[in-house]
């Protein structure tokens, strides 16, 4: 049985090395597979949604959600009352790393960002129905979270 955590098939898996080393016939090859219409609309596509400063890393980002107490007055360890906080960490792509950052939101914020993201989702709506019309086809370029 084959295990999926063998190194030796990872390493594998990533050598261009050609056979023989013949690097003239991997070129060959290289160079026509490049010319196939279908390749150079795919690298290109990658390229328009990753040429960006900062790439949403959606692996890494997360949403934690936590009770804050409050105490207040002479009653020290008896909590008045509660605010409930979330904290939503936004994890990205740099040029050559994963950075994140953190925001506070209240419920409030939450709804105001359920909004904007749900009028993200209509507006696509309506862009793909367009390029459904037209006959374009639609490339969803996501990149890989390993």
């Amino acid at each position: 049985m084959d295990n999926e955590n063998d190194d030796d098939d990872d390493d594998d898996a990533f050598d261009l090395t050609p056979p023989k080393g013949d690097w003239e016939l991997f070129r060959a090859k290289m160079t026509r597979l490049l010319q196939y219409e279908s390749v150079g609309i795919t690298v290109k596509a990658i390229g328009v949604v990753t040429e960006q400063a900062h790439t949403y890393c959606g692996y890494d980002s997360r949403l934690v959600s936590d009770i804050r107490p409050i105490f207040y007055g002479d009653t020290a360890g008896q909590v008045k009352a509660a605010v409930i906080v979330h904290t939503l960490k936004i994890a990205y792509h740099t040029s050559d790393d994963v950075e994140e950052f953190f925001v506070a939101l209240d419920s409030r914020d939450i709804r105001n960002l359920r909004k904007l993201l749900d009028r993200a989702e209509e507006k696509e709506q309506s862009l793909r129905a367009i390029l459904d019309r037209e006959h374009i086809p639609i490339l969803d370029v996501e990149e890989s979270d390993g």
